[in-house]
C-alpha cells in the first residue's frame, strides 16, 4: 500500500500528462511509544484521530508487511526515520494518511 502511494500514483499522474500529486504528509502527536530497528524509513500502520484541532496517531499492532488485517484497520501510516528509531509518546511525528480513509 505504501509503495502504491509513494511510487505508483505519482507515475500514473505523469503517464496521464499531469504532475505528481504531493504526498499529504502532516504532523501528529504520538499516543504510544515506538521502537523500530534497521537503517531504513519505516511506514507503520496507524490510526489517526483528531482531538479538537490536534491530530494524534497510534501505531497498530502488526506482524509485518503481509498483515492485511492491520492494514485494513489503518487509516494512515506512521513514518519512522532511521535517525529517530525510538519515539516517546507526546512527540510530534510525520504521518501519511491513506487516500480516502480520512
Amino acid at each position: 500500500m505504501v509503495t502504491f502511494e509513494l511510487f505508483v500514483l505519482p507515475a500514473v499522474d505523469v503517464f496521464n500528462g499531469g504532475v505528481p500529486r504531493p504526498l499529504p504528509v502532516f504532523r501528529a502527536k504520538l499516543a504510544t511509544p515506538v521502537r523500530e530497528k534497521g537503517p531504513m524509513t519505516h511506514f507503520l500502520p496507524a490510526r489517526i484521530e483528531w482531538g479538537g484541532r490536534e491530530a494524534r496517531v497510534t501505531q497498530l499492532p502488526w506482524q509485518s508487511s503481509g498483515d492485511i488485517v492491520a492494514l485494513a484497520l489503518a487509516n494512515g501510516f506512521l513514518i519512522v526515520s532511521p535517525e529517530r528509531p525510538e519515539i516517546s509518546p507526546g512527540e510530534w511525528v510525520d504521518v501519511l494518511p491513506r487516500r480516502g480513509a480520512i
